[in-house]
């Protein structure tokens, strides 16, 4: 799923040769300023744009990509891939979508025809922006092509750049080319997409493409450019040394160059944070007609800016518990929420502030739901890296917030965004910052591939925080030391719990409820509707769609667990993105949509069926129901984290039944035997919200 989908989409034909060029439109229609983000070598297509689309569509751009010749969903002839060819196009886009002029921004290859395009329609361009640009001043091809159409002497390094290779071993030159891209450690993420990009080409289109990429022209054309002009290089680009720009700025007549230490070939994809801004700065603010700042010293209530991940209903539950203590302990402390739905349901129920950038956040619950691989199957750790442009978007909204808020703190509950890009970017902290998990450590599901990419994820998180300690002022793991699994982080990693006993605090578990407080079972059960003497199950799956299949495997199964428990009733709660009205109706079978404070009824039940996640099934715990638990297949958290917390507790192993186990049968037989022989739990520590509160009280 994308962090923001295109207003608009078509095909531009240039009139030359008749190659159409498919283009999306991002941004306020009618928008005064335009960007064109020009393509780039046909190896890949206009998704090497993702991290900067939503963010200058955000801020009142009309925001143009396009697919050049070759890739995506663009033509892909067998020849025509000169410059002027990819020229045309360009100009054939941006008549298509009816602009005059606009801002140019490209990167390596795509510098070539920008250069011209802006070099001899000087009318069209107002800014150009060339990110390590492919550009030989002597106006050949942008190699010897006699070795290149040549048999290479070996297929290593470099000689893999040869048509005779791409055509025997297409994959392997790909694999490498990308290497040579992102020479930034920890870039599995857009090394897998670049990969899966340039997959959608073919070697014949790249070979006509580096044959027919003569620029006879580019000298006279970057003399001849008048717009500004900004060069950005990275001086660990193995693709293209970064004094090809030092010798392209000396030529270009209004030009700077900004140089990136230690990146690399791409850094629009690897830093996007800083090269947003730094194109954001070259661009030209909107300059507001009243702006105010507020001295210190005159504010007289302290902020805060709480981050509450949409992932899961629990973040939010003890966020509001943490709240409520911190207003205890601070009294003039105004806290505004940066949350998007289904959060903010539960913040308005509450009379919270919600901030109102908060309709900017892109929406992470269906980006979950969009990865779901099958019934009741989501590997979260592959969802998460799928959300890689709506996590970036969504850190600028809370980078926005931050700035224009005056935050005396920054509260992070699994934010992830927020705690990663402020160590990528330690120079954007302005304010303490505390984080909270209750898990740490992502762990494979699957060997092969995914062990190395989850090891490399931990790996880059602990050389964060090694290097920069002093983005998280207060790090406080949700749990105690027994809570926490006893894996590795991978291969020549630390041990988990050894790792997180020297990094975080250990806060103990948040109870966001105290049980007690419910009142009498016997009333509670009145409220809900629940007869003295009825045995009452509650199906609960969270806060987004996931859990729709198990929700039916649970009703399918009622008819046979009411045969062992007469009388059972079945209470389905949907939340608040399943609609009760497309789920089956089976008499003894009741719906209910969103529940307020979901833990009330499900005390009040006999057993719950809910979903693996750790909020309910500490609920359950804390008010000692019996339960069934069914984790999300492939989902790491569920699987691993989860189950061995809840082992510390007492809920016994059987209670969690696997998706792929489910039968009429397996559900109804586990759940006679929770109903008939309950549990009994270790009880669930209180105080947790308020010595939270405590750590976070003593940075005001």
């Amino acid at each position: 799923m994308r962090a923001l989908e295109p207003r608009t989409s078509g095909y531009a034909i240039n009139p030359k040769d008749g190659v159409r060029s498919y283009y999306e439109v991002f941004g306020p229609e009618g928008a005064s300023r335009t960007i064109l983000f020009f393509p780039t070598w046909s190896l890949i297509h206009s998704r090497c744009w993702k991290m900067q689309v939503p963010y200058f569509a955000r801020r009142g751009f009309q925001v143009v990509t396009f697919d050049g010749r070759g890739n995506g969903k663009s033509d892909r002839p067998e020849s025509g891939y000169t410059t002027d060819q990819f020229v045309g196009d360009g100009l054939a886009v941006l008549d298509a979508v009816g602009v005059q002029r606009t801002m140019l921004v490209t990167l390596s290859a795509g510098s070539r025809p920008s250069v011209q395009l802006a070099a001899e329609h000087s009318e069209r361009i107002s800014h150009l922006v060339l990110i390590g640009p492919a550009i030989r001043l002597q106006g050949g091809a942008r190699i010897d092509l006699n070795p290149f159409l040549s048999e290479p002497p070996d297929r290593d390094g470099w000689n893999k750049y040869n048509a005779v290779h791409w055509s025997e071993d297409y994959r392997d030159f790909v694999e490498w080319f990308t290497d040579e891209i992102f020479t930034e450690l920890h870039s599995t993420k857009p090394y897998d997409d670049f990969v899966g990009w340039a997959m959608e080409t073919t070697p014949d289109i790249l070979i006509a493409t580096t044959v027919e990429s003569l620029t006879p022209r580019i000298l006279e054309s970057c003399q001849s450019i008048r717009c500004p002009t900004l060069i950005i290089h990275g001086t660990d680009d193995h693709v293209i040394p970064i004094e090809n720009s030092r010798d392209l700025q000396a030529k270009i007549p209004d030009s700077e160059l900004f140089v990136l230490e230690g990146g690399g070939h791409a850094p629009n994809v690897r830093d996007p944070v800083k090269i947003n801004e730094i194109i954001h700065t070259f661009l030209g603010r909107d300059r507001p007609k009243e702006r105010s700042w507020r001295r210190a010293m005159v504010r007289a209530e302290k902020r805060a800016l709480l981050i509450s991940s949409p992932i899961g209903l629990g973040h939010v539950q003890r966020d509001l518990a943490i709240a409520r203590e911190l207003r205890d302990l601070v009294p003039d402390l105004q806290i505004d929420w940066l949350a998007q739905h289904p959060v903010t349901t539960v913040l308005e129920a509450h009379g919270e502030r919600i901030h109102p950038l908060s309709n900017q956040l892109s929406g992470e619950s269906p980006h979950i739901e969009v990865e779901m691989e099958g019934e009741h199957e989501l590997n979260v750790f592959q969802a998460l890296r799928n959300m890689d442009e709506i996590l970036l978007n969504n850190f600028q909204v809370f980078r926005d917030a931050a700035s224009e808020g005056n935050y005396d703190v920054w509260i992070g509950d699994e934010a992830w965004e927020v705690d990663y890009y402020l160590h990528e970017n330690p120079q954007l902290k302005t304010a303490p910052f505390v984080w909270m998990t209750d898990f740490v450590g992502y762990l494979p599901m699957e060997n092969g591939r995914e062990s190395f990419l989850t090891a490399d994820y931990n790996a880059e998180m602990i050389e964060h925080v090694a290097r920069y300690p002093r983005v998280r002022d207060v790090s406080l793991y949700i749990g105690n030391s027994d809570d926490i699994v006893p894996d590795c982080f991978g291969p020549g990693l630390p041990r988990i719990r050894d790792w997180v006993g020297e990094n975080f605090d250990h806060n103990g578990y948040i109870r966001y409820f105290d049980p007690a407080n419910l009142g009498e079972r016997a009333e509670l059960r009145e409220r809900f509707g629940f007869a003295p003497d009825e045995k009452v199950a509650v199906a609960a799956v969270g806060g987004t769609s996931v859990g729709t299949s198990l929700l039916r495997k649970i009703i399918d199964a009622y008819p046979v667990a009411r045969e062992s428990l007469p009388g059972l009733r079945l209470v389905v709660v949907c939340g608040p993105r399943i609609d009760p009205a497309t789920m089956p109706q089976v008499p003894g079978v009741e719906y209910r949509g969103y529940v307020h404070n979901l833990f009330a009824m499900l005390s009040a039940a006999d057993a719950g069926l809910v979903q693996g996640g750790l909020s309910t099934t500490m609920e359950l715990v804390a008010t000692g129901r019996p339960f069934i638990y069914f984790p999300l297949t492939h989902h790491f958290e569920q699987n691993r984290h989860v189950p061995h917390r809840l082992e510390n507790y007492g809920v016994p192993d059987w209670a969690r039944l696997p998706y792929g186990d489910i039968d009429d049968r397996s559900i109804a037989e586990r759940l006679t035997r929770l109903m008939q022989n309950p549990p009994c739990y270790k009880p669930v520590e209180g105080g947790g919200a308020r010595r939270a509160a405590e750590k976070i009280a003593a940075l005001l």
